[in-house]
């Protein structure tokens, strides 16, 4: 099967398994997959505002909210894919308990971009927000 299936496919069940009961079976639901796979590289880059983060060190901050848990080795396209558009960059660095750990950190153009994508999706949360308030007549 395509590795991006997969990734995408095992990102779908974190969320239906953290939700169920009567949750959101994002599988059946490709707005809500979209918008997750979309907020992946804003959340990666804001992450690495912070500090330059391995990979599965980057997964644990994303499983700390349930709308951006993701599972495994499912990061590992995103940063690749972040590493082709430019927007992060890597080094190794040994480690104590076991090999070398490949460290992600923001690029210029990241570190540009991740501004540029918060200061739209604000406006887009605002003007969603707008459109969820009671009319005034």
């Amino acid at each position: 099967m395509d590795a991006r299936f997969l990734s995408t496919y095992y990102i779908g069940l974190r969320y239906s398994e953290k939700r169920t009961g009567k949750g959101v079976d994002i599988m059946k639901d490709k707005w809500l997959m979209q918008l997750r796979k979309g907020s992946y590289e804003l959340a990666i880059l804001l992450l690495l505002k912070e500090r330059p983060m391995y990979g599965y060190e980057i997964t644990n901050r994303l499983k700390e909210t349930d709308e951006l848990s993701i599972g495994g080795g499912a990061i590992y396209p995103v940063l690749k894919r972040m590493q082709d558009q430019e927007l992060i960059c890597y080094y190794w660095e040994d480690s104590e308990q076991g090999p070398a750990k490949k460290y992600y950190y923001l690029s210029k153009k990241g570190g540009e971009t991740a501004k540029e994508r918060m200061e739209v999706y604000e406006k887009m949360f605002e003007a969603l927000r707008s459109f969820d308030q009671p009319t005034k007549e």
